[in-house]
């Protein structure tokens, strides 16, 4: 089976990128916070132009570097307030936001709903959570 250049950036992309960025937001680093800085370093990394590595990562998540990050920031907040009983301000710093009205409005853009309500409502659903207790 012949494999074409850019089936192995996707592979390369998903593994060397994708996977490690994961691991860096469930691990509570600010590393995948730091935009521009951090999607440079990993063109870099991956031996590409930024607007070329910015082509390949589109191709295999759907998502501009940045969305992808902002949307690994928004779903670690929304686990932390639902398994460590954080509100929504405490999550939102302990993901990098400084500003919890920024913050609660690209919440509500990527959930549809403002933060207190949705894990109201997701509580609801699924019953009282057994908590972690916060670090």
């Amino acid at each position: 089976m012949h494999v074409t250049r850019t089936s192995r950036i996707h592979k390369e992309l998903v593994h060397g990128v994708l996977r490690p960025s994961l691991c860096v937001v469930g691990q509570g680093s600010k590393r995948v916070m730091l935009g521009q800085e951090i999607y440079e370093y990993d063109a870099t990394r991956m031996h590409m132009s930024p607007s070329s590595f910015h082509q390949h990562f589109k191709a295999v998540t759907s998502m501009s570097p940045l969305q992808y990050q902002k949307a690994l920031r928004l779903q670690e907040a929304r686990r932390l307030m639902l398994m460590t009983l954080l509100d929504a301000g405490t999550a939102g710093r302990r993901v990098g936001y400084q500003s919890p009205s920024q913050f609660t409005r690209e919440y509500g853009r990527y959930f549809g709903e403002a933060p207190t309500r949705d894990i109201a409502r997701l509580r609801q659903r699924s019953g009282p959570p057994e908590a972690v207790l916060p670090d």
